[in-house]
């Protein structure tokens, strides 16, 4: 399996759509396995503009980076 790493959407992806946002909505509709990470204060935001997508929401503390590649 092919992980893409997404390090990390933040206020100049979200509130200034700037940076990479151009390619995200690609990345979420397209059936890539991608782990993005998001600061927890733009959490909500993230969620509101791409609420059409499928997310699983981790906190980093629980983050297992191990457990992610072996498909857990």
């Amino acid at each position: 399996m092919e992980l893409f790493i997404i390090d990390e959407v933040g206020p100049v992806e979200l509130r200034l759509k700037k940076g990479f946002f151009q390619y995200l909505p690609f990345l979420y509709e397209a059936d890539i396995f991608t782990c993005t990470v998001v600061r927890e204060k733009l959490l909500s935001e993230f969620q509101q503009i791409f609420c059409d997508e499928s997310f699983v929401f981790v906190p980093f503390n629980d983050f297992n980076f191990e457990a992610l590649l072996k498909g857990n």
